[in-house]
């Protein structure tokens, strides 16, 4: 039996939410977007392999789709930093909501030491710099001043990119994918991808739709107008997802 794969995406602090909120499907846009070419869409992912994207079937799209094939597993890349770290205690990480958690390898690999080690010289160059001190009875960095919390140590954010797959909170199971246009999604896929805790169960289903949808243009215009614009109606890779994680 084939082993699913486990892939990397790139989430921003407005996905990450959606995701942890409840959200169950996510959209990206096609980066080499297709061509209409006499009423086809050529789409060409690769220099010598062109396909009819409208068409592509589950197999070409766990091939050449960024979240693979119906099995495999996502974890998400999100900005973070590191919380705490003392000399023999675990690495514990935060991310833009507050959340804290440890950073932990099961397979305790030769890279994860290594990573262990860097972020602890940097973390203490950050605390140097920031002007924390290091008393002889604790030798741990402390602020200069009475009163603060010293666990929320002065360290860098981190770009999303950074993130190693021991740092990542949330994991998923692909279980379906596609590819669509982006004004084709459907009121009931925008809520499923936005899960909008402002759209209430109490307001009747048009009104709920009608908020996601608003929200999902919103989103997406915020988030890829430079090169994929709503009015562009650009292709998109879609997937929907479970959660495997327990954060």
């Amino acid at each position: 039996m084939t082993q699913p794969r486990e892939i990397p995406i790139l989430r921003n602090a407005n996905q990450v939410r959606a995701i942890l909120a409840g959200a169950t499907q996510i959209r990206v846009p096609v980066k080499k977007q297709p061509k209409l070419f006499q009423r086809v869409w050529r789409w060409r992912p690769r220099k010598n392999i062109n396909l009819n994207i409208a068409h592509v079937n589950t197999a070409l799209l766990g091939e050449y789709g960024p979240f693979g094939a119906p099995g495999d597993l996502l974890y998400c890349k999100e900005m973070w930093r590191v919380y705490s770290w003392h000399e023999g205690e675990p690495i514990n990480v935060t991310y833009q909501d507050g959340k804290v958690r440890e950073a932990y390898d099961p397979h305790d690999s030769l890279e994860f030491d290594h990573w262990s080690e860097r972020m602890f010289e940097q973390s203490s160059d950050d605390c140097k710099a920031a002007g924390w001190l290091v008393p002889r009875d604790t030798g741990c960095y402390q602020h200069p001043e009475e009163g603060h919390d010293d666990d929320d140590a002065p360290t860098r954010w981190r770009s999303s990119t950074t993130m190693p797959k021991w740092v990542s909170r949330i994991h998923l199971r692909v279980t379906r994918v596609w590819c669509q246009q982006v004004q084709s999604i459907s009121y009931r896929d925008c809520l499923a991808e936005t899960a909008l805790a402002s759209c209430e169960s109490s307001l009747p289903a048009v009104n709920t739709y009608t908020c996601a949808h608003s929200a999902f243009r919103g989103d997406w215009d915020r988030d890829y107008d430079k090169k994929f614009p709503w009015s562009s109606n650009p292709w998109i890779f879609g997937c929907e997802v479970e959660r495997i994680d327990k954060c």
